[in-house]
C-alpha cells in the first residue's frame, strides 16, 4: 500500500513539474 502511494505521489509531482516547466515560458514577456 505504501509503495503504491509513493509511486502515485511521485507520478503526480513529476507531471506537475513538467506542467510548470511548460507553463513558465508562457508567463515571460
Amino acid at each position: 500500500m505504501w509503495i503504491h502511494m509513493i509511486f502515485i505521489n511521485n507520478y503526480i509531482n513529476v507531471r506537475s513539474d513538467h506542467a510548470d516547466m511548460a507553463f513558465i515560458p508562457t508567463l515571460k514577456p
